[in-house]
């Protein structure tokens, strides 16, 4: 993959900006913001990738709570505001304001050509409606948060000046999504969300296929497969070094490089 990349993208693949960061000391970062609870299959299985890329990378992993972190360590900015307070807007001020009006002139050719608005799905409709209502100067305030956010991140969690670190958190909880459920109502993901971490950041983020749990299907009426995964990141500028420190660790500590297509991630013998 790491081959791939760097023969397709050429220029346009980071390269870090620090030549002497693959020369500090690697240290490992693990979240504990989110995720499972540590009684669940689910956490078991990211949390023996995390054991496993302790051993690969030679290091204990560093287990923070970015939130409780901000409250001991906070940038002058926040003027004593909690992280979620902070960046409580940011999401929406910043990804639904561009998002809207990266259509104007869509919606403004649209309208001249055929007299009428065009028609969107309730969802876009949904977002265009907030980002509309979105000033120019709180879209700015939030990116200067963003900025903020982004700093003191590379600073305090992932301790650039120190380490050349990864930073390795599972993805989200898995559970059954059948098609005759209702959608779920829409929101707006908060941006101090762990997945907006590489977004912020401008860092790489790789997805490792790390196992599957079992569920009785109330569709099927027998045992289906849930697929859980583990995010894997590292610093702005290391896209190609990840990838390559990736496929290095799957294949030191025996996992899967490829899964199966169809219904199950895995063959049975490799559950978790």
């Amino acid at each position: 993959m790491a081959k791939f990349v760097d023969l397709w993208y050429k220029s346009q693949v980071k390269r870090p900006t620090a030549p002497s960061q693959k020369d500090l000391p690697v240290a490992l970062v693990v979240p504990t913001d989110s995720g499972s609870q540590e009684n669940t299959s689910q956490y078991a299985i990211v949390n023996d990738v995390v054991r496993d890329f302790e051993s690969f990378l030679g290091v204990k992993a560093r287990r923070i709570s970015v939130s409780s972190l901000w409250d001991e360590k906070p940038p002058s900015e926040a003027e004593g505001q909690s992280l979620h307070i902070y960046m409580e807007d940011v999401g929406a001020r910043t990804f639904l304001y561009s998002n809207y009006h990266a259509g104007d002139e869509f919606r403004d050719e649209y309208l001249k050509k055929f007299g009428k608005t065009p028609f969107v799905s309730p969802f876009v409709t949904w977002r265009w409606k907030l980002g509309e209502a979105i000033t120019a100067e709180e879209h700015e305030d939030a990116m200067q948060r963003m900025r903020v956010y982004e700093q003191w991140f590379l600073k305090e969690v992932m301790q650039v000046e120190k380490f050349n670190s990864f930073l390795m958190s599972q993805s989200e909880d898995v559970k059954p999504m059948y098609r005759d459920d209702l959608p779920p109502d829409y929101y707006i993901q908060p941006a101090w969300h762990p997945w907006w971490f590489s977004s912020i950041l401008g860092a790489p983020e790789l997805v490792l296929p790390s196992g599957q749990i079992s569920y009785e299907s109330r569709i099927s009426g027998r045992k289906e497969y849930l697929p859980v995964v583990t995010n894997l990141m590292s610093l702005p500028g290391t896209d190609l070094e990840l990838m390559d420190t990736a496929q290095k660790f799957l294949k030191a500590v025996g996992r899967p490089t490829i899964v199966s297509s169809g219904k199950q991630m895995f063959a049975e013998n490799v559950v978790c």
